[in-house]
């Protein structure tokens, strides 16, 4: 069975050090920021794959 594909970012939220990520459909967790910066770098790379870019520099200079 495969995934409903999100059109909508999920809400993110920075309090104490702690990072909390809120999905629209109302799920949440919370992570420190070491974490969420390299969730934010697997994005990256996943969203330049998924373009069909091999490098991840053009994404980044957007």
């Amino acid at each position: 069975m495969e995934a409903d594909t999100c059109a909508v970012s999920p809400r993110v939220f920075a309090d104490k050090g702690v990072v909390r990520i809120e999905s629209r459909s109302g799920m949440a967790f919370r992570v420190t920021p070491d974490v969420a910066i390299r969730m934010s770098q697997d994005l990256i790379r996943g969203a330049a794959q998924a373009a069909g870019q091999g490098r991840l520099d053009s994404l980044l200079d957007l």
